[in-house]
């Protein structure tokens, strides 16, 4: 509860921080960002604190806040004092859509640090739904919403989200990467034919090399639970140079041609 300590009963409550720090100078902003320079997290927090306390410019505030977030975390390195913070921020600002933006979008990735899923999931529902949020940061919202929604194994609800994220108006490329995570999906459901045709969709398509190499390792894990292993192994080797790690593509493919009898 480091960040209610520091600011909740400042902000909320009227309470004094112990002066701990007095005769440092009067701008505490200012030294602050020394602190948070020379790594010094717990002066950071105690002058941050003392400065949310008193300050009224809102920009001066925004940039306090996220200073102390640095400091939290630089100290801890840990996401739960973190959410206080910004849920306090999600109260100050409910008012200025772009920054509940910024604010939903660290909960939900704090939250899964946290493996908080349910939370995660809360807070992208939320952020997709802002008006302010273009249609390129909203693909990036329903897929991590998806995401932590096959982490709670909602596989119904992820596929629906990611059925969202496809029918954005955004170029075909930029859609791809919603339809391997819905080919995803389908594998994570034991769905191997739709998931190998949809990956064979995705590979007409001639995508980046980055995703070809992931939905031609997809593809190849589902023709090998069908049951079609050579059309799994030819899978592993068209998409073996395109993978992120070639060796485990090697692995695969050497445990195919064996299990074929194949030199």
């Amino acid at each position: 509860m480091r960040c209610l300590l520091i600011v909740f009963a400042l902000l909320l409550a009227g309470c004094e921080l112990a002066d701990t720090i007095s005769g440092l100078g009067a701008d505490d902003l200012a030294m602050a960002r020394k602190a948070h320079s020379e790594r010094n997290w717990p002066l950071a927090e105690r002058l941050l604190g003392r400065y949310l306390r008193e300050e009224q410019h809102p920009e001066k505030r925004w940039e306090a806040w996220q200073l102390l977030l640095a400091a939290l975390n630089g100290a801890r390195q840990e996401s739960r004092a973190s959410l206080e913070c910004l849920e306090l921020m999600l109260i100050e600002y409910e008012r200025d859509e772009a920054r509940v933006a910024e604010i939903l979008a660290a909960m939900g990735k704090y939250n899964e640090a946290l493996r908080h899923y349910d939370k995660a999931a809360n807070a992208w529902s939320a952020y997709v739904e802002l008006a302010g949020v273009d249609a390129g940061a909203k693909l990036e919202g329903l897929r991590n919403l998806a995401r932590d929604q096959l982490a709670q194994r909602h596989f119904d609800a992820a596929e629906e989200t990611l059925q969202q994220c496809m029918a954005l108006p955004l170029p075909d490329s930029r859609k791809t990467w919603c339809m391997l995570d819905l080919a995803d999906a389908s594998m994570s459901k034991g769905q191997f034919q739709e998931t190998a045709d949809l990956c064979q969709q995705i590979l007409d398509s001639e995508p980046d090399e980055q995703i070809m190499g992931q939905a031609a390792w997809l593809r190849g894990d589902a023709l090998e639970q069908l049951g079609d292993l050579r059309g799994a192994l030819a899978q592993f080797e068209q998409g073996r140079d395109s993978y992120p790690n070639p060796a485990v593509m090697d692995n695969r493919i050497a445990w195919l041609k064996k299990q074929l009898k194949i030199k």
